[in-house]
């Protein structure tokens, strides 16, 4: 109980970047990461981790020749999950996600998984991120957002043509929108 009240007390703090009152949830760690392939070799991106809740169930499911990059802007998160995962697949980078490009070397990925509060970002950012995740995503990739309510539906629609839309148990109750740009 005491860490739970201790992360929540940590995300409501950087409410503006996190966009979280509470961890997220269980439910929704299992339904964002469902498109995280065990037979095969991806590259996966992350961005917004957190404490890495959602990352620790990408690197359960995930092959073990795949990467998983995951972006966190606050260094304190970032230093919580460097001493929670010694894992060689990770790689915890402290930036904006607007920036993931200058980190990965390949040239596509087959997942990007975020948990970005995108409803309280700019217009014009998250445009941009949207724009950059589709141009990233390879043709058989998978773009997976949280999202607590369907008010972003329409501008991510503007970037990818295949939206599947699930609602999730969470306090408040979330959104998985898996999208793909087939």
């Amino acid at each position: 109980m005491i860490k739970f009240i201790k992360a929540s007390f940590s995300l409501a703090k950087n409410i503006k970047t996190t966009g979280a009152l509470t961890e997220t949830s269980l439910f929704v760690t299992k339904e964002i990461t469902r498109n995280i392939i065990p037979t095969k070799s991806q590259i996966i991106l992350e961005v917004g981790a957190g404490h890495g809740n959602v990352t620790k169930v990408i690197l359960k499911k995930m092959h073990p020749k795949s990467t998983l990059y995951s972006f966190e802007l606050n260094r304190d998160f970032c230093l919580t999950m460097q001493e929670k995962f010694n894992d060689p697949r990770l790689k915890i980078i402290n930036d904006n996600a607007e920036n993931f490009e200058k980190y990965l070397i390949e040239k596509e990925v087959d997942a990007i998984i975020s948990t970005l509060p995108f409803t309280l970002f700019p217009k014009q950012l998250s445009l941009e991120i949207l724009s950059k995740f589709k141009d990233k995503l390879n043709q058989d990739g998978q773009f997976s957002q949280v999202y607590y309510s369907l008010f972003f539906l329409k501008v991510v629609r503007l970037f990818f043509d295949q939206n599947k839309i699930k609602l999730v148990a969470n306090f408040p109750p979330a959104f998985i929108i898996h999208s793909s740009k087939k």
